[in-house]
């Protein structure tokens, strides 16, 4: 049995690894996370969840933070979308 040629991995820990935390991280932390994980050589992040605000709180300012991460070439930020609201927010950010 052989594996793929290419495998590519997406961290998603920005997203999903932050949404059910009891702390929430400020938009600099979060800041400061992405841009740990690009000097760590990821390029592909989840990084925000286009969601209900009071639904879940730690993603609440998915907006603001997707307007300032730093965009650098051969990174590719990922947010996930539920409803077409969300897509309209995601698309307004530049995700």
């Amino acid at each position: 049995m052989s594996g793929p040629s290419q495998v590519h991995v997406i961290d998603v820990s920005p997203r999903d690894g932050l949404q059910n935390e009891s702390v929430q991280l400020s938009t600099q932390d979060k800041l400061a996370l992405i841009e740990g994980l690009i000097a760590g050589g990821v390029t592909a992040i989840e990084a925000a969840s286009f969601v209900s605000p009071t639904k879940v709180p730690a993603m609440a300012d998915s907006d603001a933070l997707m307007r300032e991460v730093p965009r650098v070439a051969g990174v590719r930020y990922i947010g996930l979308v539920m409803n077409e609201r969300g897509l309209d927010r995601a698309f307004e950010a530049d995700v």
